[in-house]
């Protein structure tokens, strides 16, 4: 089989289409070569190979590949199920694997260490706190979030790179960039808190800029 490099193909591998295998194989030279030049006959760019486990029979290693897009990957995963004396036992994508969970948390600002934090910032020294407000509703941006918190509205019809997808695809795609730009840092250097919100906007809403069609994206 004539070799098909990434590199004669023009082929620049993305980050975002990688994929890693974990390929058990006989524990004799050669083998990973082998397995080397079938991901490389099929345009695959070996980045990382690591070591899972070993005994005198069988090797197990990750490998991971730069790939084209999807197909080419299972492209590369089909190539080296081929090969005699090699099992692929399983297949991820780092991609996914980062987003599995969400990739955003939230912390605490306060610590709470002991019963005494406790019954300051939960109950019962809250209720002083609501009281306060409820007594001067402008204390609220002194006493709470409110200050430096912004909110990201998102319909997901006009999602760059992608067009018109639901709410909640969107946002995978915007949430987190806007969290960075807008609610990491404000322009006078106090930290902000971005929480996102999906707005639903119907066929008409877009069509005639109705309420859901404002702050598209």
């Amino acid at each position: 089989m004539t070799r098909r490099s990434g590199a004669a193909e023009g082929f620049v591998p993305a980050v975002s289409y990688s994929i890693t295998v974990r390929a058990q194989y006989r524990n004799r030279p050669g083998m990973l070569g082998l397995i080397a030049s079938a991901i490389g006959d099929v345009g695959g760019d070996i980045g990382a190979v690591d070591l899972v486990r070993t005994n005198p029979t069988t090797i197990v290693r990750d490998v991971t590949i730069g790939a084209r897009d999807s197909d080419h990957g299972r492209c590369i995963v089909d190539e080296v199920r081929k090969l005699k004396g090699v099992t692929v036992r399983s297949v991820s994508d780092p991609t996914f694997m980062l987003h599995a969970g969400g990739k955003i948390e939230i912390h605490n600002k306060v610590a709470v260490t002991n019963r005494g934090d406790l019954s300051r910032v939960y109950t019962p020294g809250v209720a002083r706190v609501s009281k306060a407000i409820y007594d001067d509703p402008e204390v609220a941006w002194t006493l709470t979030t409110k200050r430096n918190t912004v909110a990201i509205v998102t319909d997901g019809s006009a999602v760059l790179g992608l067009g018109d997808i639901c709410p909640a695809a969107a946002r995978l795609r915007r949430v987190p960039v806007l969290r960075h730009a807008r609610g990491r840092r404000r322009a006078d250097g106090a930290a902000a808190q971005a929480h996102e919100r999906e707005a639903r906007a119907t066929g008409e809403d877009r069509e005639t800029g109705g309420g859901g069609a404002r702050g598209r994206g």
